[in-house]
């Protein structure tokens, strides 16, 4: 870590002035379609249920896991309680400023993380250019979905990963893992190809951190990221039977099993 710590960064882009750009634009893009995606509505019955106190549910008293993402359902349900739940619409701008937040984060976010590596200064503008002007991330930053969150804790992992200089960089990435997974708990997929890449192309003759180093940061960061989402994780396998939604487990070769055990026993047979 000491290696990792003395490597000076070199700020090239304004991270402020990213994020606006960033936010400035998305909702920019917003206001001009005003684009909402039809899963945001069929998520939100299940957020309104809970805010005003029948439970996460899409159906009054059937207990079905129908959504894929925690944060998806949770922030549209505060913010239809900020509302008072008398608007759906404001509950939903709400939202899209959250989203709106978010995409300028992760904009900054891989900005400063690009900035701060031995790259040509080009490389870190036409991230954020490329990132800033992709139709489908600007369309999803505030069309309901919660991909502008996504990238916002990808974008933190990866400044965890190679940018931040703190001793506790191990407390940056495991907190971002957790938001990976409160996100979308696919999301360990993503989490294991970075670490499995990191782990691979490591290079400690030039500096870097060795991959005895690294494995130590990732078991303490790992440590973290189960102790925020355990949770979410335990709570769902109470209240649904399971902590994989019913949308996964309803289709292929998962259709009929409605528990984790019953679903990872229906790959076996296959």
């Amino acid at each position: 870590m000491q290696a990792r710590l003395e490597t000076k960064a070199r700020p090239f882009l304004s991270t402020t002035g990213v994020f606006l750009a960033a936010a400035i634009l998305a909702l920019g893009w917003t206001l001009a379609t005003d684009h909402v995606w039809e899963d945001y509505w069929i998520t939100f019955r299940s957020s309104k249920n809970l805010a005003t106190g029948h439970g996460l549910l899409h159906q009054h008293g059937e207990r079905l896991h129908t959504f894929t993402s925690p944060l998806g359902v949770l922030l549209p349900a505060l913010c239809s309680l900020l509302t008072g739940n008398q608007s759906d619409l404001a509950a939903l701008w709400l939202f899209r400023l959250m989203g709106v937040a978010a995409f300028g984060g992760a904009a900054a976010l891989f900005g400063a993380s690009a900035s701060a590596m031995k790259m040509p200064r080009i490389v870190p503008v036409v991230l954020v250019l490329w990132l800033m002007t992709d139709n489908k991330s600007l369309d999803f930053a505030a069309n309901g979905m919660e991909t502008s969150i996504l990238l916002l804790f990808t974008g933190w992992m990866i400044w965890a990963l190679f940018a931040c200089r703190s001793a506790k960089a191990w407390a940056h990435l495991g907190a971002a893992w957790a938001g990976l997974m409160w996100t979308r708990p696919d999301s360990f997929s993503t989490i294991a190809a970075m670490s499995a890449a990191v782990l691979l192309f490591t290079k400690p003759d030039e500096g870097g951190m060795t991959r005895k180093a690294w494995l130590h940061v990732f078991l303490k960061a790992g440590g973290l990221c189960t102790l925020l989402y355990l949770p979410w994780f335990a709570w769902a396998w109470w209240y649904y039977g399971s902590p994989v939604p019913h949308t996964v487990t309803a289709k292929g070769g998962l259709a009929g099993s409605r528990s984790l055990l019953g679903g990872l026993w229906s790959f076996v047979k296959q």
